[in-house]
C-alpha cells in the first residue's frame, strides 16, 4: 500500500528552478542521490548478472546453494531485494562466472536498503535547518511532521 505524503510542494513561475535547491534537505538529498546512483548501478549489471545466474544453476552441486541461485536469479530479474545468507554467498560467488557483476549488485543492494532504513531520521534531523516562509508554511510543517493532515486552502 502506498501512502500520499501530506505536503506538496509548488513551484511559482516567477521563481528560476535553482531557488529550489535551497529546500532540499540535506541529508535526505545526500540519502536519495546514493538510491538513484545503487539502483543505476543496479540496471547497468542486470542484464548480464541474470545470464550469468542462470548458466551458473545447472553447475551447483548444493541443493542449498542451488536454491539460492534460483531465488537471486528471480530477484535480480524482477528487481526486487535479494537476500542471500552469508553462508551461502561463498557458493554463489564460486559457480557464477560474474563474480564482479555480483559483488557490485549486492553493494547496491545494501547502500539501497540502508539509504531507505536511514530516510525517516535524515529528514527529522534535516526539518530544523529547512527555510519556512509564512506562517502558514510553519503551520503546515507542524501538521505534516505530527502526522496531521493539512487544512483546506480556500
Amino acid at each position: 500500500m502506498s501512502t500520499v505524503a501530506p505536503f506538496a510542494l509548488v513551484r511559482v513561475a516567477t521563481l528560476p528552478f535553482d531557488a529550489l535547491t535551497e529546500l532540499r534537505p540535506p541529508r535526505l538529498g545526500k540519502l536519495c542521490d546514493e538510491l538513484v546512483a545503487a539502483r543505476a548501478v543496479q540496471a547497468r549489471v542486470r542484464g548480464t548478472l541474470v545470464d550469468a545466474l542462470h548458466a551458473a544453476v545447472p553447475r551447483a552441486t548444493d541443493v542449498r546453494v542451488r536454491r539460492a541461485l534460483i531465488e537471486l536469479k528471480r530477484a535480480v530479474h524482477n528487481q526486487r531485494p535479494c537476500k542471500v545468507r552469508a553462508d551461502d554467498l561463498a557458493g554463489v560467488r564460486a559457480c557464477v562466472d560474474a563474480v564482479a557483476d555480483l559483488d557490485a549488485y549486492l553493494g547496491a543492494q545494501a547502500t539501497i536498503d540502508a539509504a531507505l532504513s536511514g530516510a525517516g531520521s535524515a529528514l527529522a534531523q534535516d526539518a530544523p535547518s529547512l527555510p519556512v516562509g509564512s506562517a502558514r508554511d510553519r503551520s503546515l510543517g507542524r501538521r505534516a511532521a505530527a502526522g496531521r493532515p493539512a487544512a483546506p486552502l480556500h
